[in-house]
């Protein structure tokens, strides 16, 4: 019986290829050509960035190499949705945090607020675009996100969360590119609001609550 075990052994091995055969001739291409031509062209979401990181020993630090400099924007946009593990957050921050350029999110419990928090610092200040309006986060974690994001061009805060002016003001400073800007406000429209502290805005909204009234003057 013992013999016939290995026997089946020995013939389900040989008819299976090894990691050499399934990767063909990618698995001669030095890791820099892998990472700068291949990685550009080929891997374009992140079930494909998990394979790379499979392909050898290298593959994790290759696969990090590719988000953080030539990987597809598809790879580089991470969107928190739904319950899922915190744990499952951290896990994706620690491979594609430090790649990271778009991110937006809907969650709401403290547990993966704090989550998405940690996830912001991983990106170490590459974001370009957060989208924050279906979340639940509070104006100091806001302000906390958009301090580690220098670079922000686009941001929307949580619509459910009154941002003090006094807020609005630190973001400023703390992201002075931003071109478009959205934040809850009630009564006003944002230009009476809050987008005058944003100098290099793209358009400004005369609208009242949402564009469901006609702008009229403020006396």
């Amino acid at each position: 019986a013992h013999r016939s075990y290995a026997r089946n052994r020995r013939t389900r091995c040989q008819g299976q290829p090894n990691l050499q055969d399934r990767m063909g001739t990618t698995y001669s291409l030095p890791e820099e050509v892998l990472t700068t031509k291949v990685a550009q062209y080929s891997f374009r979401i992140s079930k494909e960035l998990y394979a790379l990181r499979a392909t050898s020993k290298s593959g994790l630090a290759l696969a990090q190499r590719g988000l953080s400099s030539s990987c597809s924007f598809l790879c580089r946009h991470v969107h928190f949705r739904g319950e899922a593990d915190p744990r499952r957050d951290e896990a994706v921050g620690r491979v594609f945090g430090a790649g990271c350029i778009r991110l937006s999110a809907h969650v709401r419990s403290p547990e993966r607020i704090a989550a998405l928090d940690a996830f912001v610092r991983r990106t170490n200040g590459g974001l370009f675009s957060l989208n924050l309006w279906t979340c639940d986060v509070t104006a100091e974690a806001l302000l906390r996100m958009c301090q580690a994001s220098p670079k922000l061009t686009k941001l929307r805060g949580p619509s459910s969360v009154a941002i003090p002016d006094s807020t609005v003001i630190s973001i400023s400073a703390a992201c002075p590119d931003l071109n478009e800007v959205s934040f809850s406000h009630i009564g006003h429209s944002p230009a009476e609001t809050y987008e005058h502290h944003f100098p290099r805005l793209n358009h400004v909204n005369l609208l009242f609550d949402g564009g469901s009234r006609p702008y009229r003057p403020t006396l």
